[in-house]
């Protein structure tokens, strides 16, 4: 398995130092057993005695994030699409489905920013919500690009 710390150190003056943290972020972001919190640690300590930059390490991390986010939201709206639709009227698997979609439309943001902090929580929101068709803008907001407040995602 790789030593993501240990290649991040020995990096820390190279320019692949970022790649490494954009790998890193958007692995852990649907892939928990790669803990993204060290590496990116060690970046900003490092940025704080002026090895690195903290802007880029910033930006990269969340460059990071924002991609290991699209990953399960596509794999959900694929899945989405490759199944036979919405569940038929009157089922559980409808009633689960449209309950779903009303919570997103109603806290759609809120949901996707507190299920970061379950395990798996964040890979199992950003599949549902690509499962269910939930816009992206939505789904992009939460994961931390800005809007205009008070927007409606959802049409």
């Amino acid at each position: 398995m790789i030593d993501w710390l240990a290649l991040a150190e020995s990096m820390i003056t190279s320019p692949w130092l970022y790649a490494v943290l954009i790998a890193v972020s958007c692995l852990d972001s649907f892939l928990p057993l790669i803990p993204s919190e060290p590496v990116v640690i060690v970046a900003g300590v490092y940025a704080a005695t002026g090895d690195t930059h903290i802007g880029l390490v910033v930006a990269a991390t969340a460059l990071g994030a924002f991609l290991g986010d699209l990953v399960p939201y596509a794999v959900g709206r694929f899945v989405g699409s490759r199944s036979a639709g919405r569940p038929a009227p009157g089922t559980k698997r409808r009633a689960a489905h449209d309950w779903f979609v009303r919570e997103l439309d109603v806290r759609g943001g809120f949901v996707l920013v507190t299920t970061r902090f379950i395990p798996f929580g964040r890979y199992v929101a950003t599949f549902a919500t690509g499962l269910v068709r939930y816009p992206w803008a939505g789904t992009r907001c939460s994961s931390g690009s800005p809007r205009r407040p008070g927007a409606r995602t959802r049409r």
